[in-house]
């Protein structure tokens, strides 16, 4: 699966795109990533999340 991808860029435009589809059921996925060694893959997640209605905590730790 490409949240799973090798490439960091992969994986993140992955995130982006299951928060801009309303893929709600994805939320446990998008949890994971928060965790990624990228930090752009931990923001497209949490962004992903916020839209989600799933990780408003996320968003504001991820920037801080």
């Amino acid at each position: 699966a490409s949240l799973d991808d090798d490439d960091a860029a992969v994986r993140a435009a992955a995130a982006r795109a299951l928060g801009r589809l309303g893929a709600a059921s994805s939320a446990p996925a998008l949890e994971k990533l928060l965790a990624d060694p990228v930090a752009r893959v931990r923001l497209c997640a949490a962004l992903s999340l916020y839209e989600l209605g799933e990780g408003a905590d996320s968003l504001e730790t991820e920037l801080g």
